[in-house]
């Protein structure tokens, strides 16, 4: 369910990225997952299993809790940070 809003290569432009709003009702844009330096509470893995985990407030980014093992969500980080490792960070 990632790419419905980041996007099959996680850039953030997932076919419902244009309709998310955050709590106010405001436009708000997906995460680029391929710029973790962006990240709302940090890039790192555990900083990542957690937004999984919890969700963000007050954004669209629902919490997974429940909806897979911990194992399967370390595998998900894991290959998140294959990826990223694999293709060069591109600077803004």
């Amino acid at each position: 369910r990632c790419f419905e809003c980041h996007g099959q290569g996680g850039r953030g432009d997932g076919p419902s990225a244009p309709t998310l709003k955050n709590e106010k009702g405001e436009k708000i844009q997906a995460a680029d997952l391929t710029k973790p330096w962006n990240f709302r509470g940090g890039g790192e893995l555990k900083d990542i299993f957690m937004r999984l985990t919890t969700g963000l407030s007050g954004t669209p980014m629902p919490s997974y809790a429940g909806i897979q093992s911990d194992e399967k969500e370390d595998e998900r980080v894991e290959n998140k940070k294959m990826t990223e490792e694999a293709s060069p960070a591109e600077e803004e």
